[in-house]
């Protein structure tokens, strides 16, 4: 995910005037997460620059909201953090270790896999819980897990499809 698609999902209108914001960051190996942070972090602490020259306006909230927004979003990056340090530590791992030790649920720990995966970290998972991938093999196993789980999904919302048509009497081809 880039910095661009990240703040879009944030609700950052201006884009633009937000990259500005992370061009002036301190340190240049930031990673999105930290980025997203900073900008935030800088829009917070310059109340002046978000009311009154609205270069930074957020879709459908207030001011509150969105500071509330950075404030997740920094406790999420601190949760990520963690994860991946545990990960690296004591690997495997199963999630409802993970939970009493980052004090989230099942589904919180799954969001921050989710996202340390679309950010490039090689978690691995099986039955023995998560893992860190040290070559590709490993994560090849994780990869042919995942693409059986979507393939099992597509075949149920196709099935889910064909009764809708058939509860509302509908006739002819399937759209997907």
């Amino acid at each position: 995910m880039t910095l661009r698609e990240r703040l879009i999902g944030l609700g950052v209108v201006d884009v633009d005037e937000a990259i500005k914001i992370a061009n002036d960051a301190p340190k240049t190996d930031m990673n999105i997460d930290d980025l997203c942070s900073y900008i935030l972090e800088s829009i917070k602490q310059d109340t002046k620059f978000f009311l009154d020259n609205s270069h930074i306006k957020i879709k459908g909230k207030s001011k509150q909201a969105f500071i509330n927004s950075a404030i997740r979003l920094g406790e999420q990056n601190e949760k990520l953090k963690r994860l991946l340090n545990i990960l690296r530590a004591d690997s495997p791992i199963k999630s409802w270790k993970l939970e009493r030790r980052l004090n989230i649920s099942g589904i919180q720990v799954r969001q921050l896999v989710h996202q340390a995966r679309l950010d490039g970290e090689p978690i691995g998972s099986g039955t023995t819980g998560y893992f860190i991938c040290n070559d590709p093999d490993e994560l090849d196993h994780t990869i042919a897990q995942i693409q059986s789980r979507m393939n099992s999904l597509n075949k149920i919302s196709i099935a889910l499809h064909k009764t809708r048509s058939r509860l509302s009497g509908e006739q002819g081809t399937l759209n997907l």
